[in-house]
């Protein structure tokens, strides 16, 4: 491969990376524990832009047992971010051969 369609390549998993980044920067994710119980909503640059308790959560629920359901629902949001993370990346790189590194 030479050096000028080396150079294009990286140009175009340059754009497709920024198009990717804006198209998650729009992104809403939400993670849920407790059948609703918890709810945390994340954009996609790992902003929090909602915690939700339900008053059941509140009343039936001891300390330990509401800072479990957090967790989950935390966990949740960010192993959805993480999977259309990787999404994007892989559609950004698709169809991209630069030499000594994996194809897509």
């Amino acid at each position: 491969m030479n050096l000028n369609k080396l150079m294009k390549e990286m140009q175009k998993v340059q754009v497709e990376t920024e198009k990717a980044q804006n198209e998650l920067n729009d992104m809403t994710f939400e993670g849920v524990s407790g059948g609703g119980a918890v709810t945390i909503k994340l954009t996609g640059k790992y902003k929090v832009i909602g915690i939700e308790i339900s008053d059941d959560a509140l009343k039936d629920s001891d300390k330990e047992m509401l800072q479990d359901m957090i967790k989950v629902a935390l966990d949740d949001v960010l192993k959805k971010i993480d999977e259309v993370v990787k999404q994007l990346a892989t559609k950004a790189m698709s169809g991209i051969a630069i030499p000594g590194m994996p194809s897509f």
